[in-house]
């Protein structure tokens, strides 16, 4: 996936998980379909398939590039103690490369802090992460998914400079090598962002170069104005109002199919917010 990843042929990824999965399972060689389910499950998160990925057949989930993104989908589909009972059990494999292995430990620690509702100390945990994996660029995923973290706990926080920050880099590294996947996330958080402005014209812009991604929607929801005042502001003229509707209404479909419940919730208060705001507007 590496080696894709940095030729830009991620879609080429799934085609060839699948046979070598198959071809483990057939000589029973548990190692290697530990290593493709991981993958799988990668791919399944990364493309919000949540249901699928943890109905997948699961050999050993203890090994990190598998169990911690299912965490994470527990922890958003509401379910706390399922997530920190698999991330507990997470082990850092001796193979790994020392950068893998701090990334891992890093994804690792925000979680839990996470799970234990401590936003901001998961915040500086994915900035310094962050910070390593720009300076190398190893993997695109691996930066695309510290910028959708640090704009999820920046919602949560109620701060979002972290987040604009953060995507301010993402461009810089396109601006010298471009890659589709961490360009489609940078433009969609860069359309959320505009939407928490209240930019809503640059927000449905950007935000229809594709599906509602996992991360990035949440970030979108997570970054709403914490006071009633600033939403108000934000959902006027009713024209913008009009044109945000449709936009939660496809992040709700896209979420309640992956049973994000925590997600859901910030589409409630977010839509509460709108039909507040066309209220007060008449």
């Amino acid at each position: 996936s590496g080696v894709l990843d940095r030729l830009d042929r991620l879609d080429e990824l799934g085609a060839l998980i699948q046979p070598a999965l198959e071809l483990a399972r057939r000589r029973g060689d548990r190692e290697w379909e530990q290593v493709f389910t991981g993958m799988t499950i990668e791919a399944y998160v990364r493309e919000g398939r949540w249901v699928e990925a943890l109905d997948l057949e699961q050999p050993d989930i203890s090994v990190a590039g598998a169990a911690l993104p299912l965490g994470e989908c527990l922890w958003e589909r509401g379910q706390p103690v399922d997530a920190r009972n698999l991330v507990d059990r997470v082990a850092m494999s001796e193979d790994t490369s020392d950068f893998q292995w701090e990334w891992c430990h890093s994804a690792k620690n925000r979680i839990l802090a996470q799970l234990d509702d401590r936003p901001e100390e998961a915040l500086r945990i994915a900035i310094d992460s962050f910070v390593v994996i720009t300076r190398f660029r190893l993997y695109d995923l691996m930066v695309a998914g510290e910028v959708s973290a640090i704009a999820r706990l920046a919602g949560d926080v109620g701060d979002r400079s972290p987040a604009v920050e953060a995507n301010r880099t993402v461009g810089a590294l396109l601006a010298d090598r471009a890659t589709r996947h961490l360009t489609a996330q940078h433009e969609r958080l860069a359309g959320v962002l505009a939407a928490a402005e209240g930019d809503h014209d640059e927000a449905t812009t950007t935000s229809r170069s594709g599906s509602p991604p996992l991360e990035t929607w949440a970030s979108s929801l997570s970054t709403k104005p914490r006071s009633s005042s600033t939403t108000r502001a934000r959902w006027s003229p009713r024209a913008a109002r009009k044109r945000s509707r449709p936009l939660l209404a496809e992040a709700r479909v896209f979420y309640e199919g992956a049973g994000a419940a925590r997600v859901l919730e910030r589409i409630a208060q977010l839509e509460a917010s709108a039909a507040g705001a066309e209220l007060h507007a008449s």
